[in-house]
């Protein structure tokens, strides 16, 4: 069973599909044959079929040059709740786990601490 407002939109975007489709000039049969489909799979697309798979929608939606809204819709600079639960997990401090320092790279020893070589650096 499909959840109502997922039946819902499909059936908006199949119609917005169709519209799109016929602002252009083309018929199912044009459409069909652009999208490497046949004129039922079509139909079904713009009906708001649950079955039709994401690859015809995306093709059709590249055929009538909205492609890129759609993956721009899904981008993650658009996803607000998936930043806030993002930033609500970072950690308020990070601690390094080793307790050693000498063995990093950038380590300053003692040796040279009381230099006058890294003075003003």
């Amino acid at each position: 069973m499909i959840p109502y407002p997922i039946e819902r939109a499909l059936k908006k975007i199949g119609s917005n599909i169709s519209l799109a489709r016929r602002a252009r000039g083309w018929s199912q049969e044009d459409f069909a044959q652009r999208l490497d489909v046949s004129i039922s799979t079509v139909r079904r697309l713009e009906s708001g079929f649950h079955g039709a798979a994401l690859h015809t929608f995306l093709r059709a939606l590249h055929l009538l040059g909205f492609l890129e809204h759609i993956v721009q819709l899904t981008s993650v600079e658009n996803d607000s709740l998936g930043a806030t639960l993002l930033q609500k997990q970072l950690p308020k401090h990070i601690h390094s786990k080793r307790s050693d320092f000498s063995n990093q790279p950038y380590a300053v020893h003692d040796s040279l601490a009381d230099s006058d070589e890294l003075e003003g650096f």
